[in-house]
């Protein structure tokens, strides 16, 4: 959690790269608020571009709150909630998905908003072992209802204290809609995770993730590249770059 007042700055590379259909690059840019009583505010402007097509999706708002200062409760637990407004159009092939759409046109189905909930876990193990995980659960409002529950985990082992780390993110998500014969897609990926802080107000988070199971694209790829624009860094650990980043 961010100290009262404390801004930082994220700028996220998304890149989803499935066995069929179109690969899919998401850029974000995410301004975060510190605010007193140990809550967070937060939004984010993304762009788009698939296939060479480019568009604006959504605009995200967020907000999260923890019940304690950090080392007070185990794992450090946090609540989290997040509304996508939802502003581009659906393409045909999203990414993940492991079958070609039956014909060239594009939908013209608009984006629906979302809702998504989270709990943010993370732990500080020794000198140089921290843990994270979140578990999230993420709802469409309309069109086919899609819905999301998952879970995300990050373990990062100190190289050279805060300014190398390296470790293993895992991922899983389970996706369906409300139609008639729809299947659920189970996604589970792994890989390593690399953070490096040039700077003390500045860091880099690299995650290339790999798929293990038939759904899951070949590889998704996240870096994040955050500004402290606070007094002083607040306790934190490594959190899953699946999910955006920072615990």
């Amino acid at each position: 959690m961010l100290p009262p007042y404390a801004f930082y700055l994220d700028l996220d590379y998304h890149g989803t790269f499935p066995r069929v259909g179109k690969s899919d690059h998401l850029f974000t840019q995410e301004l975060e608020l510190g605010l007193p009583y140990r809550f967070q505010l937060a939004v984010e402007l993304n762009q788009e571009l698939q296939n060479g097509r480019s568009q604006v999706p959504f605009t995200t708002i967020e907000a999260r709150w923890a019940p304690a200062n950090w080392g007070k409760i185990p794992l450090n637990p946090a609540f989290f909630v997040e509304y996508d407004i939802g502003t581009g159009k659906q393409y045909a092939t999203q990414p993940g998905q492991n079958a070609a759409p039956e014909s060239g046109e594009e939908s013209k189905q608009n984006i629906p908003d979302e809702y998504e909930v989270r709990l943010l876990l993370g732990q500080e193990i020794g000198k140089n072992i921290e843990f994270a995980s979140n578990i999230f659960f993420d709802q469409a409002l309309w069109a086919d209802r899609e819905g999301e529950i998952g879970f995300s985990t990050a373990t990062s082992f100190a190289i050279r204290g805060e300014a190398l780390k390296v470790g293993l993110e895992t991922s899983y998500q389970n996706i369906s809609g409300s139609g008639a014969g729809t299947k659920a897609q189970n996604i589970l990926e792994l890989g390593p995770s690399f953070t490096i802080k040039p700077r003390p107000h500045t860091r880099i988070d690299v995650a290339p993730l790999c798929g293990i199971t038939r759904d899951s694209p070949d590889v998704e790829l996240f870096v994040i590249f955050s500004i402290d624009f606070g007094t002083g860094a607040a306790a934190e650990v490594e959190a899953p770059a699946a999910r955006g980043g920072r615990h």
